[in-house]
């Protein structure tokens, strides 16, 4: 396991997880930075395998918006890693005119899903 520091306005690297933000207002200099803040950012999971606290998600923006948001979302999964050999339950929810979210369940470390919106009725 290696530590990494990231440029500021970066996104951590593909394999990594971030755990801290550090924020240091514009004019501050010198080796004491009292106006320096440091913002936790990582995901506690403390009864984890048992209980999962959080469900993880990603927010999907549709290419073009939709009339409303009653329309129906099928997702397929072309592939995942970790979990105990587990398949992830995928599902789609918070639908909006303009996207939604996918959540997973499950223990899985990253999984790749195929997925489409239909709008059923006009």
């Amino acid at each position: 396991m290696a530590f990494v520091i990231t440029e500021a306005g970066t996104p951590a690297p593909a394999d990594g997880i971030p755990i801290c933000r550090i924020n240091v207002p514009a004019g501050s200099t010198g080796a004491a930075l009292p106006d320096v803040t440091l913002t936790d950012v990582r995901r506690y999971e403390p009864a984890y395998p048992t209980l999962v606290n959080t469900i993880s998600y990603a927010s999907v923006a549709l290419p073009f918006n939709m009339i409303d948001s009653n329309y129906g979302v099928y997702v397929d999964v072309a592939g995942y890693a970790g979990g105990w050999n587990q398949r992830p339950g995928i599902y789609a929810a918070e639908k909006a005119s303009n996207g939604f979210k996918l959540y997973a369940d499950g223990t899985l470390d990253e999984v790749k899903v195929l997925w489409k919106a239909i709008k059923l009725s006009l």
